[in-house]
């Protein structure tokens, strides 16, 4: 039996006995083909007709269930460079939005970032260039209450230095430096701060 006549047999049996699978890409129905689900010898995969035309990151819907697989991977079944059919390895609708989900949460963070950084996951970055009064004020909302007065006190001070372009000298928050002492990530948001500050006058 030469390959011709292998491929109309197995396009046959398909026809006769597969499922109708609606293929989806883009947003848009592509194509209805034949197919049915492999046994367990191959996990997660589904087999199609030769004439499918399937690629990688198409949706592909059981008609019969409704329910859609994420297009993983294709791979041929040839022979004699004849095309048999597809064997397209899936992802279900829900491992497919865990795989997302885990990708956006893969952003580095190590308790908090200050000075000029870039904070992001490998989809979209955002520059920090060091925080605002405003974001170091809810930083302190955290702190014990005994010292939330102190530190906004502090806070205040900058902003009068900030708003009137008053020079910072060395005595400037000496009457702060224990408070800052115990609270180093305020102190550091504040540097950044100013730094920040100061670089742009």
């Amino acid at each position: 039996m030469n390959m011709s006549n292998i491929k109309h047999k197995t396009d046959k049996i398909l026809n006769m006995h597969g499922d109708d699978f609606t293929i989806k890409r883009n947003d848009s129905i592509s194509s209805t083909v034949k197919g049915f689900f492999c046994t367990s010898e191959y996990p997660n995969t589904i087999q199609l007709s030769s004439d499918a035309k399937v690629s990688e990151s198409d949706w592909i819907i059981h008609n019969s269930t409704n329910k859609k697989y994420f297009v993983k991977s294709i791979k041929p079944l040839s022979s004699s460079n004849s095309i048999l059919g597809w064997m397209v390895e899936y992802l279900s609708e829900s491992e497919y939005k865990k795989s997302i989900s885990e990708k956006d949460k893969s952003t580095f963070s190590i308790g908090a970032i200050y000075g000029s950084a870039i904070v992001g996951n490998y989809n979209n970055a955002t520059i920090n260039n060091g925080y605002n009064l405003s974001q170091i004020q809810s930083m302190i909302s955290s702190k014990p209450v005994d010292d939330q007065e102190e530190l906004n006190k502090l806070i205040d001070r900058v902003k009068i230095i900030i708003e009137d372009n008053q020079p910072v000298s060395k005595g400037t928050f000496a009457k702060f430096s224990d408070l800052l002492a115990k609270h180093s990530d305020i102190a550091i948001a504040l540097g950044s701060s100013l730094m920040n500050w100061l670089s742009n006058h």
